[in-house]
């Protein structure tokens, strides 16, 4: 089975789940070294009913890259603001997009870390080589949406960063 990864902030952390669907008619969504299994019931205009198995039903909004939603799963309320990739998705200022699929072999900044144009940020491995991921720009680092060991796809973001180092003029 092939997997869909999703990334979302929830209560402004970076989060990610996998999403597989099984011969049963389920998903088995993985998050958090958990693991559940879901299925759809009905759509609605501005909504989705799902069956989380074993933990009743549950309405999901529809989640919109950058809108911020109110979701109640298990009992408790999250703020979720999803980041939904884009096949179009052009290089915005800010953003830093992987070259090419790899796996994450080494991150070299966290958040806060003022970094130069040219200073490398990542190390990605792929085809059983290393590929370096240079930051485009003079910035710091707001978020990091990746983490060592993740296999990320090609055009997938990293890293955001600001448009100069805290502290500068």
């Amino acid at each position: 089975m092939s997997g869909k990864l999703l990334k979302a902030l929830v209560n402004n952390e970076a989060r990610e789940w996998s999403i597989e669907k099984t011969a049963d008619g389920w998903a088995q969504v993985s998050f958090a070294s958990k693991i559940v299994f879901i299925r759809q019931l009905m759509k609605t205009a501005d909504s989705i009913l799902i069956e989380i198995k074993g933990h009743g039903v549950h309405k999901i909004p529809y989640l919109v890259e950058g809108a911020v939603k109110q979701v109640s799963v298990f009992g408790q309320n999250f703020e979720v603001t999803p980041y939904i990739p884009s096949k179009k998705a052009q290089v915005a200022k800010g953003d830093l997009k992987a070259p090419m699929t790899g796996k994450v072999v080494k991150l070299l900044v966290k958040v806060g870390d003022a970094v130069k144009s040219g200073q490398v940020l990542v190390i990605l491995e792929a085809m059983k080589m290393e590929h370096v991921v240079k930051a485009p720009r003079d910035g710091t680092v707001e978020s990091l949406l990746i983490k060592v060991g993740q296999v990320i796809q090609g055009g997938e973001e990293l890293i955001v960063l600001s448009k100069k180092p805290e502290g500068n003029e």
